[in-house]
Parts: structure tokens; C-alpha cells; sequence
């Protein structure tokens, strides 16, 4: 069994997002309780809903089976990216 199957890659990728996601949530609340100001507040939500929203989506993974694997493996993975991108920007300011 050839263990990079995009079934698999697609498993491991959103496993990744949803633990990303999830670690920049906590950061940001870290933040926010240093520095009450707004934008933390409304970046912690928006990693909040993105990682409820990572969840979900592992959650269906798990449990049905996509027929365009390809197409939502590189969603997730530009989805990661710019996760990514948004905590960089932000913590640089």
C-alpha cells in the first residue's frame, strides 16, 4: 500500500490545518490577555472559527469520501498558508 495516496496526503494535510489553527487560537488569546485591544479580539475569533471550522471539515474527512481529492488537498493547503500568512502579519505589527 503506497502510504502517499491523496487519500492519505488529504488526511495528514487537514490534520496539520486543524492543529495550526487551533495553536494559533491559543496565541492569539495569549495575546489578547496581554494587550486588550480590538483587532486581537477579532483575530482571536476569526482563528476560532477557522479552527471550528478545520474541525468540522476533518470530521468529514474521516467519515465520507471525497470524489476531487486533489482540488481539496490544495485548498487546504493554500487555506494553511495563508493561516499562516494572517499570524505573520499580525504578529509582526
Amino acid at each position: 500500500m503506497n502510504p502517499f495516496t491523496v487519500g492519505n496526503v488529504e488526511s495528514v494535510v487537514s490534520a496539520l490545518l486543524l492543529v495550526v489553527s487551533f495553536t494559533l487560537f491559543v496565541i492569539s488569546l495569549f495575546s489578547l490577555a496581554k494587550r486588550r485591544t480590538q483587532s486581537l479580539a477579532f483575530l482571536s475569533v476569526a482563528f476560532l472559527l477557522f479552527f471550528l471550522e478545520s474541525m468540522l471539515y476533518t470530521i468529514h474527512i474521516f467519515l465520507f469520501y471525497f470524489s476531487n481529492l486533489y482540488f481539496t488537498t490544495l485548498s487546504e493547503l493554500l487555506i494553511l498558508f495563508i493561516l499562516l500568512l494572517i499570524f505573520v502579519a499580525t504578529y509582526r505589527q
